[in-house]
């Protein structure tokens, strides 16, 4: 721990155990008054830092169990389906090493982000690069931007992939009916599930999505491990080729590193999780995340080698559309798609914010309402367009991970730590040093070697 970060924790004892102070109640960025030892606050909390607030005291704060099965659920999306294609791309062996070195660098930018948003209560990505590199504001909003951007264009690709094989099993129409063309799905899903949501302001009335996701992804891993180990369902009269040492084409290895990226892919929660977590300390900051990346580390293995292991070399990153059709499979394939239409607009609040604030130079909700609704149905269209447009999952998780992901996993973390916490070198700080160097010399190559596919 750096003397800043020691510093900060006498600070929040102080604060908690005076009577009457705002310590409790820092973490709100709604009341929280402007702290003078600080340059930057967020946009809000600056507006309102001239005034002086009546304090009722905020709910209790979310507890440790509550926040890991919170932060598990964000990191466990889309990129769970396509681990078995990494695997088969780079080898089993090199694929599971590779996955838990990009889960420990991923909890290491999540423990960066956290001291960060204990030491500047209420902050953002985008006001930590006012706070300690200015010139990284209007990047921070971009890579949050190409981030959100990717995952809600991969949640309409998955939906007309899932759908037309779930629904094979109920209907019986001709090859070319339009019924089977994914671009219908898409169309309908989004007319019907996504329309509406995506206007919202706020997405508190799409809190009971957090418990269908779950409840799909659980699904879907018993699904695949099923087929994988239960002799009675087994696919294959005979286990498949496997390779399990490194590929004789090392550029198959690296285009499927950001893919591992993009899996543990949660880090543009890391604020709100801090500030709404129960005694916040670091230490339980750290257990948070720990546990949840202990947790989606082991459904991660579980499912790629399971998956694996089914279709062997044959595996493609849609793994879910190898699978028979049947009822069982056909309700988990309609889960997975409700669950990807219902979290869309859940990323439409966070691109729709980065690009207003790119492009018309403030956040999205003091834009006008027509200014508003235009700005959110034309990223609406654009999103459905490309996904109609691009079938391949692989190739937008890939450029995704491989720009946004990297950025806010790796990039963004180090450098705020290591400009932030930077009164003495120490082990944490040298660590984000690496960090930022690692995206920095990364972002590039994965790039680059995916255009050139």
């Amino acid at each position: 721990m750096s003397l800043r970060e020691a510093s900060f924790d006498a600070r929040d004892t102080a604060y908690r155990t005076i009577p009457g102070s705002l310590g409790p109640y820092m973490s709100n960025p709604l009341i929280r008054k402007y702290d003078s030892t600080r340059s930057v606050v967020s946009e809000y909390s600056r507006q309102a830092s001239s005034h002086r607030y009546i304090i009722q005291p905020p709910p209790e704060g979310a507890s440790a169990k509550t926040s890991i099965i919170n932060l598990t659920n964000t990191i466990m999306g889309p990129g769970l389906l396509v681990l078995p294609y990494a695997l088969q791309q780079c080898g089993l062996i090199a694929g599971m090493v590779l996955l838990l070195v990009f889960a420990f660098l991923s909890a290491m930018g999540l423990h960066l982000l956290a001291a960060c948003a204990r030491a500047v209560p209420g902050a953002s990505f985008d006001t930590m690069a006012l706070e300690t590199i200015p010139v990284l504001k209007e990047l921070s909003d971009l890579f949050v931007f190409i981030n959100s951007f990717g995952a809600a264009i991969c949640y309409l690709i998955m939906i007309g992939d899932l759908m037309p094989n779930a629904m094979q099993t109920f209907v019986e129409l001709p090859p070319d009916h339009f019924f089977w063309r994914r671009e219908f799905w898409i169309g309908l899903f989004t007319l019907m599930f996504i329309v509406i949501p995506a206007s919202f302001k706020n997405m508190d009335s799409l809190a009971f999505t957090s418990a269908l996701s779950l409840f799909t992804i659980l699904y879907m891993t018993v699904v695949i491990v099923a087929y994988a180990w239960v002799p009675e369902l087994a696919i294959n009269p005979e286990p498949p080729a496997m390779h399990w040492g490194l590929p004789d084409d090392y550029s198959q290895l690296l285009l499927v590193l950001p893919l591992f990226v993009f899996a543990f892919g949660c880090h543009q929660v890391t604020f709100q999780l801090v500030d709404e977590l129960k005694d916040n300390t670091l230490f339980r900051c750290d257990l948070v995340i720990g546990s949840a990346m202990a947790i989606s580390c082991l459904f991660y293995l579980f499912v790629a080698f399971s998956g694996y292991r089914t279709f062997g070399n044959a595996t493609v990153p849609d793994i879910i559309s190898l699978y028979p059709d049947n009822v069982f499979l056909a309700v988990g394939r309609i889960g997975l798609a409700l669950n990807m239409a219902l979290s869309y607009p859940l990323h439409s609040l966070s691109f729709r914010n980065s690009i207003s604030v790119l492009v018309l130079g403030r956040p999205a909700l003091e834009l006008s309402n027509k200014v508003y609704y235009t700005l959110t149905y034309v990223l609406l269209i654009i999103t459905v367009v490309i996904a109609m447009t691009v079938a391949d999952i692989a190739v937008v998780l890939s450029y995704c991970g491989a720009i946004g992901g990297t950025a806010l996993a790796f990039i963004l973390p180090g450098a705020y730590y290591y400009q932030y916490f930077n009164e003495k070198w120490h082990p944490t700080r040298a660590m984000a040093a690496f960090m930022s160097v690692f995206g920095i010399m990364f972002m590039p190559v994965a790039v680059i070697l995916e255009a050139m596919k």
